[in-house]
């Protein structure tokens, strides 16, 4: 997953309306880099302090559902809803910020540790957590 600070993100999407001449241009506006997915729930279990397993559900059956829910529904010309929900879980893809860098000078500064921090700060302070 590639997530991002609030700040960070903010900041971007200033830099895209300061910047001139840029309209219908697509941006990732996130963080430094991509997280994997157990990577980010480990992250979140340390700032807890809780510990999680350390079994890990392999992700075949994941893929062959999804890729032949694919093929059903596309047989009958459907999009399968929610495709992207699986897609996010399965997918090793990690997109770039380099555009956003080169033509916004967008740079992220936060570290994914410190918004892993806040957020569960403002959890904890809300009596959520």
């Amino acid at each position: 997953t590639h997530t991002g600070h609030i700040l960070d993100i903010v900041d971007g999407l200033r830099r895209c309306g300061e910047t001139p001449n840029i309209e219908g241009q697509c941006y990732l506006l996130a963080g430094k880099a991509a997280t994997r997915i157990d990577d980010f729930v480990k992250l979140f279990a340390k700032e807890l302090g809780v510990s999680i397993s350390s079994m890990r559900l392999p992700d075949f059956p994941y893929r062959v559902f999804h890729g032949m829910s694919c093929l059903l529904y596309r047989s009958f010309g459907v999009t399968l809803p929610r495709a992207n929900d699986y897609e996010l879980f399965i997918s090793d893809k990690v997109l770039s910020l380099e555009k956003a860098k080169r033509e916004l000078g967008f740079e992220p500064k936060i570290p994914i540790e410190q918004g892993i921090r806040e957020t569960l700060l403002w959890y904890r302070e809300q009596s959520l957590i």
